[in-house]
């Protein structure tokens, strides 16, 4: 994650993962997102967070989560504690959207921060 600098300044940072996910492989898929979020909630730092869904190609849904969390010192922290899960329980996010076909889009994004409008001379 890039420190912070006037493009990222501190404040709150979202998490936001978005899945193509075959629909013979929704329920499985839904069952590892759920347990992930329960160790998310469990990390102090997290304001908010959600599990939504859309349908999308025939066969498939778009699943998308989203995390917010207060700074980027508690994300460093997150990805530490979700890190020690993954090692602790032998879950392997990778692994397991190769195996089931999901296709992810992740990124982290933060509010924009917008100038105000100059008074006309």
């Amino acid at each position: 994650m890039p420190a912070s600098s006037p493009n990222y300044p501190s404040g709150p940072v979202f998490r936001v993962d978005i899945f193509n996910v075959p629909q013979r492989a929704r329920r499985r898929f839904l069952e590892k997102v759920e347990e992930t979020h329960r160790v998310l909630r469990s990390i102090p730092g997290l304001i908010e967070d959600h599990i939504l869904e859309r349908p999308a190609a025939p066969g498939a849904s778009n699943i998308v989560t989203i995390a917010m969390w207060k700074d980027e010192e508690t994300v460093r922290h997150a990805r530490s504690v979700v890190g020690a899960w993954h090692s602790r329980t032998g879950f392997n996010p990778q692994t397991l959207m190769r195996e089931l076909g999901v296709e992810a889009a992740i990124g982290e994004f933060r509010p924009v921060e917008t100038e105000p409008e100059a008074e006309p001379a």
